[in-house]
């Protein structure tokens, strides 16, 4: 397999900080898209516009989907191999932070609760990764897992894509991501999600594919994208950045010094903990010592920087002793008990 991209986990870790730390701060304070920075032009569109962040997601694990498995051309890893690989890598994680969502909404509703369905029902349907399949009425518990479970169908898809037609490949992404774009047309959230969920981790595949394209490509493609999301609304925005600029983004993080600095490559390597573990973490803190109400104004600041760094605390004891671990064992354990081909 091929080897690790620092200024892509970079670009991951940014995305999972901002999403934490801005978009989904209601969570803590209990004020709905808005915060102590607020009024600041960045924070301003982050606290409105922070979700397309999720797509950028999309983008950057189709991109690395395709650099590990498809550096040569056609995918060597069975299929037991890749759903070993895929279900230890996402579920440990998401287990813990689902029990933990639970829990707090059992003692009470954070002030700006985003979860329609915190039933048995859809308890079931996070515990199979099916929360955001179509199968459920809307979000639940731990809402930013929606996304996790559209990366499977992703994963799902890009596998008998590969396995299936390897010659063909890259016209099937180029449908695919078309298609997810198209879905977003229609009105049902969970059609939205998914869609852009199709159209970003497909669009990341074709990025690997144009990697190699001049500087001109990408910043004419950030350029078109600037356009693009003005005139043609009717799209989701996530999806139309998921085609333009996510993808130069990504195309031009190589270029990007910045990237490769250590501080990030931390935070990069802590996106999936830090991601999973910021809502439960701002949920308990809301309900537990704010009785479920806002947080007053004047504590505003401290509390959010308190959270802040709780998430970082947890997500690094996480990454630690929790999801590299849990990974690795059952990794381990499910290799070794993998019956051996003998023969023919």
């Amino acid at each position: 397999m091929a080897g690790r991209l620092d200024e892509i986990d970079a670009l991951r870790g940014i995305a999972a900080l901002l999403v934490a730390w801005v978009f989904h701060i209601h969570h803590l304070l209990g004020v709905y898209r808005t915060g102590p920075l607020d009024g600041l032009p960045i924070f301003t569109w982050l606290h409105d516009y922070g979700y397309v962040l999720v797509d950028l997601f999309f983008v950057v694990s189709g991109f690395i989907f395709a650099h590990v498995y498809l550096a040569k051309r056609r995918i060597e890893t069975d299929a037991a191999s890749f759903a070993i690989a895929r279900f230890a890598r996402l579920y440990p994680l998401h287990l813990v932070t689902l029990l933990a969502a639970a829990g707090v909404l059992a003692v009470g509703n954070p002030a700006t609760p985003e979860g329609c369905c915190n039933d048995g029902y859809h308890f079931l349907l996070n515990l199979f990764m099916l929360q955001e399949s179509g199968l459920n009425e809307g979000m639940s518990f731990n809402t930013p897992a929606w996304s996790i479970s559209v990366e499977i169908l992703c994963y799902i898809l890009f596998y008998f894509a590969a396995v299936l037609a390897p010659a063909r490949f890259w016209q099937l992404a180029a449908l695919l991501c078309i298609g997810g774009l198209f879905a977003t047309l229609w009105i049902d959230p969970r059609v939205d999600h998914i869609g852009r969920g199709l159209c970003g981790f497909f669009a990341g595949t074709l990025v690997y594919r144009a990697k190699a394209a001049p500087l001109a490509f990408w910043l004419a493609l950030a350029v078109i994208g600037w356009v693009v999301v003005i005139w043609v609304p009717r799209f989701a925005f996530g999806a139309l950045l998921s085609m333009t600029i996510w993808p130069a983004a990504v195309g031009l993080s190589s270029r990007i010094a910045v990237l490769h600095a250590p501080i990030l490559g931390w935070i990069g390597d802590r996106s999936y903990s830090i991601y999973l573990v910021h809502s439960p973490v701002y949920m308990a803190i809301n309900v537990l010592v704010f009785s479920g109400q806002p947080v007053p104004e004047a504590m505003s600041v401290s509390v959010m920087l308190a959270g802040w760094i709780l998430v970082l605390a947890i997500s690094d004891l996480s990454f630690r002793y929790l999801e590299t671990p849990a990974r690795q064992a059952l990794k381990r354990r499910w290799v070794a008990e993998r019956p051996v081909k003998t023969g023919p």
